[in-house]
């Protein structure tokens, strides 16, 4: 959620909804489950080119430490906070 709008995505179904403020109306967006073709290609060109990737790992792995976060206060059923 944010100020000019809201997505939604499911995964799962491989789409997402986009609520805009401007348009006043819901869009539907379909995407592949071969995302990582693209990424990769991305990549190859931030290297070819010298730039900086768009998503760093450290990105990546801050997900992951809150997933498995998720986990651990899925067991334990109740809050768990990073150390």
């Amino acid at each position: 959620m944010g100020t000019e709008g809201t997505i939604s995505v499911d995964a799962f179904g491989q789409n997402l909804i986009l609520y805009n403020n401007e348009a006043k109306a819901p869009g539907w967006e379909n995407y592949s489950s071969a995302m990582g073709g693209g990424l990769v290609a991305d990549f190859i060109r931030c290297c070819a080119e010298n730039r900086p990737v768009p998503i760093p790992g450290e990105d990546g792995l801050k997900a992951m430490e809150v997933a498995l976060l998720a986990y651990e206060s899925a067991a334990k059923g109740e809050p768990v906070y990073r150390k």
